[in-house]
């Protein structure tokens, strides 16, 4: 038997949008990424969500934290959260879509786990 985990993405910008995952009962994790503006591609944009809105929020299943992390603010994370997981892409981009295999080290080096 083939066990296949379902990650279902959240984008968000206010708290409100933290009620979306309430829709999505039969996912087994969340991926929580910035939410675009209407002139913004809908991913890859290098930015954060205010991480400040996930520091309260009750979510009953695992879920991972994207969007704009680099290894200027990945320890920032920990003032607000512990996620079961991080989402990099961008962030260790040499230039668009290129990743670098030494920022993805540095940046894993970097983060402090305590």
């Amino acid at each position: 038997e083939i066990s296949i985990k379902v990650i279902k993405n959240i984008s968000i910008k206010s708290s409100e949008d933290f009620l979306n995952t309430k829709k999505y009962s039969n996912v087994d994790m969340f991926l929580f990424d910035y939410k675009p503006s209407k002139n913004e591609l809908p991913g890859g944009n290098a930015k954060t969500f205010s991480w400040n809105l996930i520091s309260d929020i009750k979510i009953d299943k695992p879920w991972f934290l994207s969007g704009g992390i680099n290894i200027h603010n990945i320890n920032e994370i920990k003032n607000y959260t512990i996620p079961y997981g991080i989402d990099i892409s961008s962030g260790v981009e040499d230039k668009l879509g290129i990743k670098s295999n030494s920022k993805i080290t540095s940046l894993l080096k970097f983060y402090d786990t305590k």
